[in-house]
């Protein structure tokens, strides 16, 4: 072995080196070292180094608590990666069902029927060339009898629907007499149903003195479920009624407080 092979083995003789030597190798290496004086001083010179360095590091104190402080330092970086990819996965999950519910929205706007201002015209012109029947077709859909018990002049028709009265909706209809010296008058029909409310005393409640209003109550044999409360601005209803009607007299004599239900 010459002297370039051997300072090249040297360097794998070392604590730590890149390889351990093999039998053969190490032996020759011994034999050029004891026959090689400046071969054996470099040997020596590497090994005082590596012993002076294995003493410093040997030497260092370590801090106490040092291994627990690394550990949970490892364990809070790999929760820290763990929160932010479960974070980064529900972010994509939200965003997809967000995605998603945007195109089901668009999906179900597109089969939306477009409006139809013709429906709207038509049903208005029903109301105005024939209000009676708008209002029997309108009462028959709330569940009530067709008919209004008194014979309404439906030219004077003005609208129907329903108002909160003590809680309840309240089916109403509304005829309006013509104007005049500037004062609207006005009846309306509140329909009241047995289900709703206790009829059974209604005939007794008295109108309130003072009142601008004036109330009567109306009850048809054939439909004892429901009362008619008659709530008018005029002294009797005969302005709101057909010229030819003789129905009036049966109400005349009932009458019920006006002031929850006398608006205007």
């Amino acid at each position: 072995m010459n002297c370039e092979t051997a300072r090249s083995l040297l360097a794998f003789r070392r604590p730590g080196g890149p390889a351990e030597l093999a039998p053969e190798d190490a032996a020759a290496l011994a034999r050029h070292c004891a026959a090689c004086p400046a071969c054996a001083a470099l040997a020596s010179r590497d090994a005082a180094f590596d012993t002076a360095v294995a003493s410093a590091m040997k030497a260092v104190p370590v801090p106490v608590g040092l291994r627990d402080r690394l550990v949970a330092s490892a364990r809070t970086g790999q929760a820290a990666r763990l929160r932010r990819t479960v974070g980064f996965r529900l972010a994509f999950a939200a965003s997809v069902m967000a995605t998603g519910a945007l195109g089901y929205g668009g999906y179900l706007k597109f089969f939306l029927p477009a409006p139809d201002a013709t429906e709207f015209v038509k049903n208005n012109e029903n109301a105005m060339d024939a209000p009676e029947n708008e209002v029997a077709l309108w009462l028959s859909s709330q569940s009530l009898p067709p008919h209004l018990p008194l014979d309404f002049d439906y030219r004077l028709f003005r609208d129907r629907g329903t108002e909160p009265f003590q809680g309840r909706d309240v089916p109403v209809v509304r005829f309006d007499a013509p104007a005049a010296n500037g004062r609207q008058d006005w009846v309306k029909v509140y329909i009241l149903r047995d289900t709703q409310f206790n009829l059974r005393n209604l005939k007794s409640l008295q109108t309130a003195e003072g009142s601008l209003c004036f109330a009567q109550v109306d009850r048809d044999p054939a439909h004892p479920g429901v009362a008619y409360v008659y709530v008018f601005t005029t002294p009797t209803l005969k302005p709101f009624l057909k010229a030819t009607t003789h129905h009036l007299a049966r109400a005349a004599s009932d009458r019920v407080s006006p002031d929850a239900i006398c608006r205007g």
